[in-house]
């Protein structure tokens, strides 16, 4: 009998209609790679076989265990254990073409997403569960309260689409909070014309943008020891707009004036 473990944060999907729902959302194309991540006791693996030949299936685990019986019960399956926070996905695919998918664990569904968009170009698509509320931020639009860093850094580098939620009877045992299933697109370049170069800094500058929410833009600017005035007056702003009210587009104009006015006043050297 396998045994859920805690400390990897293990909640058993077995609501089928979830698993074909979400195996239908890859709308996977002959040719490609599936990559699923965490597939534990192998029902989601299951479910996509039904959509997707073996030969095109690599699992992704961390568990032993779970490798082990993964082994023992699909023989046939390409298992690699591995941590998907930290692989080299160009180990996995290559250049690609593939699509990820899983049913990320609570306890590392950040790290395993940032470090897949930091391999985006070898995907086409990601289809991920996450606990809703993470999920809610991700896919959240300007204006809303969910909105934040990860909203404007997720529609830089790969635009997520809510496609379901996913309540705690879906699994075993039941989570305390709902899940939700997003689908990512990634882009080929950031978007807004930015350089894989500026992904970094521009996704610091937003942070920082955040520090405070309650406060106003202008705040959040001089928090960051910058000459706010000629950096709103670049956006055409007035610095009394809160962060969540701004676009990404915003941001990278904000992101660039304040480079622009770095630049302009800084004394020569002697």
């Amino acid at each position: 009998m396998v045994v859920r473990k805690k400390s990897f944060g293990q909640h058993f999907l077995h609501d089928r209609k979830v698993m074909h729902d979400t195996a239908r959302a890859l709308e996977w194309r002959e040719g490609e790679q599936v990559v699923e991540i965490g597939p534990g006791t192998g029902r989601l693996t299951r479910v996509l076989l039904e959509h997707v030949p073996i030969t095109s299936i690599t699992a992704i685990e961390l568990d032993p265990e779970m490798i082990g019986h993964l082994a023992e019960q699909m023989p046939d399956l390409t298992v690699r254990a591995a941590d998907a926070a930290r692989i080299d996905w160009g180990t996995v695919v290559g250049d690609g073409p593939a699509v990820l998918v899983g049913n990320l664990p609570y306890n590392a569904s950040a790290p395993i997403l940032f470090n897949a968009l930091a391999h985006r170009h070898r995907f086409r698509r990601f289809v991920f569960m996450f606990q809703r509320e993470l999920a809610l931020r991700l896919a959240a639009k300007p204006g809303s309260g969910d909105y934040g860093p990860p909203s404007a850094i997720v529609r830089l580098l790969a635009p997520a689409r809510y496609l379901f939620t996913v309540r705690p009877s879906a699994f075993r045992p039941p989570p305390k909070v709902d899940s939700a299933v997003l689908a990512f697109d990634p882009l080929p370049a950031p978007a807004l014309g930015v350089a894989e170069a500026e992904v970094q800094p521009i996704s610091k500058f937003i942070h920082g943008a955040f520090q405070q929410r309650r406060k106003t833009l202008r705040n959040n600017l001089r928090a960051m020891a910058l000459d706010t005035e000629p950096i709103l007056a670049a956006a055409g702003l007035e610095g009394r707009e809160r962060p969540e009210e701004l676009d990404l587009e915003t941001f990278v104009v904000l992101w660039r004036a304040s480079l622009h006015h770095a630049l302009v006043t800084t004394p020569p050297p002697c």
